[in-house]
């Protein structure tokens, strides 16, 4: 890490999923579930915290985060996580990544990509 703030991290639900994955037990990666509370609990990716973009707290609710840290963003269509990474990268979280796909996309890479890990070698 060189200091640089990382801003061009749209992610593909594919890629999305890897990521997640492959930070699964990284206490310094967070995934943001930008929805609704009611979205959120009708599905959610497992460990993501959810804080509505659409709240009205949101910009208040970043204060309470590490900026230190990296951070996933996602929503049900990629405007609300679009628009929460903007907010985050202008306070100065420099790690934030969004994902351009909708949480259904998402929902349907990662059962495939875990049902993938969980398999046997042949």
């Amino acid at each position: 890490e060189d200091g640089t703030i990382v801003m061009d991290g749209d992610l593909t639900a594919t890629e999305a999923v890897a990521m997640i994955l492959e930070n699964a037990n990284d206490e310094n990666f967070v995934v943001i579930d930008a929805r609704t509370a009611s979205e959120y609990e009708t599905g959610h990716i497992d460990g993501a915290i959810n804080m509505d973009y659409m709240s009205g707290a949101f910009e208040n609710d970043l204060g309470e985060l590490d900026t230190s840290k990296k951070y996933l963003l996602y929503c049900a269509s990629g405007a609300r996580s679009t628009r929460a990474a903007e907010l985050m990268g202008d306070a100065g979280f420099p790690h934030v990544y969004k994902v351009t796909d909708g949480y259904a996309v998402i929902a349907l890479a990662y059962d495939a990509q875990t049902i993938i890990a969980c398999m046997p070698p042949r």
